[in-house]
């Protein structure tokens, strides 16, 4: 199979039944995720940030269509180290980035490490106020994923994870968005109370 011709179709022609193909490729063990990184690996790495930005979605496209078990621990941790590398290079690649974040977060294997090298990430790299309300949306989902199920990542962070989320959501208006803010604090007032102060 060409599967440099399929992630070709996608970046020249968004083609989104290459996503499928990838996916059930992945799914059946004919091809690797590394051998899918290696093939996608020069648009990653373009000059053009277009052609990165679009290579950076299919990631993380193809990686939605697997099962939340699908990722082993190792294969997270190089997902969340390359993406946190490249989430800093330019703001269009801000969305794709935090789309793979989203995606990634949901993988039964993740490790709390993984978990704080993202929190940090997106609280270093990542203006939440200027992203549209659907990516907004996605990083309070991460949030309150990690509050809820990683908790021990969240309290490594302490203090640092309260100032930074109240920042991220200072401004914040859709009531979609703040719903899972409302939640966040809920939690964090729970088990981050000797971080807040009133």
């Amino acid at each position: 199979m060409n599967y440099q011709g399929l992630i070709e179709k996608f970046v020249n022609d968004r083609d989104e039944t290459v996503v499928n193909q990838l996916g059930q490729f992945l799914m059946k063990k004919e091809l690797t995720l590394i051998d899918f990184i290696v093939y996608i690996g020069d648009y990653l790495q373009s000059t053009e940030l277009s052609t990165r930005s679009l290579a950076l979605t299919l990631v993380a496209n193809v990686l939605e269509y697997l099962p939340n078990t699908f990722l082993e621990s190792n294969e997270i941790h190089h997902l969340v180290v390359f993406i946190s590398a490249k989430i800093s290079d330019h703001h269009t690649l801000i969305q794709p980035s935090v789309l793979l974040f989203r995606i990634l977060a949901k993988q039964s294997a993740i490790s709390d490490d993984d978990c704080t090298t993202m929190i940090k990430s997106i609280f270093s790299d990542v203006y939440v106020q200027s992203l549209p309300q659907a990516h907004r949306y996605k990083v309070f989902v991460i949030l309150l994923d990690f509050l809820l199920h990683h908790l021990g990542a969240v309290q490594q962070l302490g203090s640092d994870f309260v100032c930074n989320f109240i920042q991220s959501m200072d401004g914040e208006r859709d009531p979609r968005n703040l719903v899972l803010c409302f939640q966040c604090v809920q939690y964090m007032t729970k088990y981050l109370d000797g971080c807040i102060s009133v």
